[in-house]
């Protein structure tokens, strides 16, 4: 599917083809942006990868519970656990949860309803799991260069869900190697525990003083837990800048990557007691450096419900 705007192209794979793994959420699993139908800003996890088989990531995919996937610890071996946007997983062994393990999966029934050329929504509707029940719901809906993922989860069942929320962000834009021309602007000033090669900041900025040579990864503090956390990626050379815009409050964040894609990703918390109900948004906007600044708030579009401040509705 391709959802079009006059100068955004955004191709989303149909839910179980590109990817049928256990850890990313199957919906609205966004492979590419083009923007006026030359400049692109996503790539895959696995790109020069030896066994890229267990690299499956890929654009603009989210993931539910890397930390805390819902039911893990309550059930046996052998015994399913609930992954939102995926199905049921089966336990392995008695060791604790790994986002990379291969758990065997009961795929979910993925209801998809196009509402437009630029908007798409994908609904999975709740079944039992050890009093696990949940009703997700994901829209996608572009607006000029503002391609907005909008997020709704309900507690049908009789146990409290704790779990937590990010999308992976695999990004290069027009497929540039991470190094010196890449910059990473935060709307916050960030804070490391440790040093984190070849990362440095400027104040709130996040520069690469080489191409990386291995993977990095860390958690970043300092953000205000009371403000919706942003970004914005440029590549100095290439005249390309990729904003994101948050409407939650955090509870993480942090960077991955490695020599060929960067990965902001900001960390949504999933807390609802039975009968409630939590909704939460990214807004991506894609554009050349000298384009001028632009709301990244589509409005509404017709026949989607708009999305409130999610600590509203969290239960």
């Amino acid at each position: 599917m391709i959802l079009q705007s006059e100068r955004l192209a955004v191709d989303i794979a149909d839910p179980g083809t590109v990817y049928r793994g256990p850890r990313f959420d199957w919906t609205g699993f966004v492979t590419q942006v083009t923007l006026d139908g030359a400049h692109t800003f996503c790539t895959t996890e696995a790109a020069g990868r030896a066994g890229s088989a267990t690299w499956p990531g890929a654009g603009l995919c989210n993931e539910f519970g890397i930390f805390q996937p819902i039911g893990y610890d309550e059930v046996p071996v052998g015994g399913q656990f609930p992954k939102p946007g995926v199905g049921l997983l089966t336990r392995l062994d008695g060791r604790g949860y790994r986002f990379m393990a291969p758990y065997p999966i009961e795929p979910a029934t993925i209801h998809v309803e196009a509402l437009g050329p630029q908007c798409v929504r994908y609904h999975i509707k709740p079944a039992d799991c050890h009093g696990y029940s949940f009703d997700y719901q994901k829209t996608l809906m572009l607006h000029g260069q503002t391609l907005a993922i909008q997020y709704q989860l309900e507690n049908l069942g009789a146990k409290r869900i704790l779990t937590q929320e990010y999308n992976h962000n695999f990004i290069a834009l027009d497929g540039a190697a991470l190094g010196t021309d890449y910059f990473l602007d935060l709307n916050f000033i960030p804070q490391f525990d440790r040093e984190v090669h070849p990362l440095q900041t400027r104040g709130s900025r996040i520069l690469w003083q080489e191409r990386p040579a291995a993977d990095f990864y860390s958690p970043i503090g300092g953000f205000d837990a009371a403000t919706p956390v942003g970004w914005s990626l440029h590549h100095v050379r290439r005249g390309l800048r990729l904003d994101c815009r948050t409407d939650f409050r955090a509870s993480g964040v942090a960077i991955w990557g490695t020599a060929h894609v960067i990965s902001p990703e900001i960390f949504y918390p999933v807390d609802l007691l039975p009968g409630a109900t939590c909704r939460w948004q990214r807004s991506y906007t894609f554009r050349l450096t000298s384009d001028p600044d632009q709301s990244v708030a589509p409005p509404a579009h017709p026949g989607v419900v708009g999305i409130p401040d999610a600590g509203k509705d969290r239960g």
